[in-house]
């Protein structure tokens, strides 16, 4: 069953990238630039070898690991982000309730 929570995605900038897209490499469903999670009879490319989004949740929860420096650097960007998301609702919550 599907998680309907939508999970924020952090992009990376290239210097993040380049060291995500060596760290593909370390994946166990890569295998010659394909991701054979994604494989249904048909080859399909590793999504996260050429995105500077963190896209795959496999990549996030077992690969990414591995370069803790890597990892902290672009959840903790994406904890400010939700930070400022969850301040500005509230703001917005408390405008509309002096309004009327």
């Amino acid at each position: 069953m599907k998680n309907n929570k939508t999970e924020p995605i952090s992009v990376m900038d290239y210097r993040q990238y380049r060291r995500a897209r060596k760290l593909v490499h370390e994946c166990c469903n890569y295998i010659a630039g394909n991701c054979i999670a994604l494989d249904d009879g048909e080859e399909c490319i590793c999504v996260q070898s050429i995105s500077y989004s963190l896209l795959c949740r496999w990549f996030r929860a077992a690969v990414l690991p591995l370069d803790r420096e890597l990892e902290t650097a672009l959840f903790h960007r994406l904890n400010e982000a939700d930070q400022r998301r969850k301040a500005q609702a509230e703001t917005t919550r408390e405008m509309s309730r002096f309004r009327g």
